[in-house]
């Protein structure tokens, strides 16, 4: 009685340790395609984030290549320039003093 309880022990342990090389250990384990899973998602999510930046711009670009207003509004508020018969103010907000 006491070597088929050793040996089913055995047996067992072949089984448990089969099972988590196959997971865990071999080339095509599921842990890893699991992981190769994930990083295919996280990669078509940096994808699509690029594609929405992208026809962002490419809308901007078109708009600054037909509306002469668009570029007047860009050099204005992020170049900072002014016609000669105007005078601008800037105000700055120090941030540390808002918040307490």
């Amino acid at each position: 009685m006491a070597k088929k309880k050793k040996g089913g022990l055995i047996l067992r342990i072949i089984i448990v340790a089969g099972l988590g090389y196959i997971l865990f250990l071999d080339g095509s384990s599921v842990y890893r395609m699991i992981r190769s899973k994930m990083e295919v998602r996280k990669v078509r999510k940096q994808i699509e984030q690029y594609r929405a930046e992208r026809d962002s711009l490419e809308l901007l670009n078109r708009g600054l290549e037909n509306d002469p207003k668009a570029i007047e509004k860009i050099a204005r508020e992020k170049l900072g320039m002014q016609k000669d018969d105007e005078e601008v103010y800037r105000f700055f907000i120090d941030e540390e003093e808002g918040t307490d």
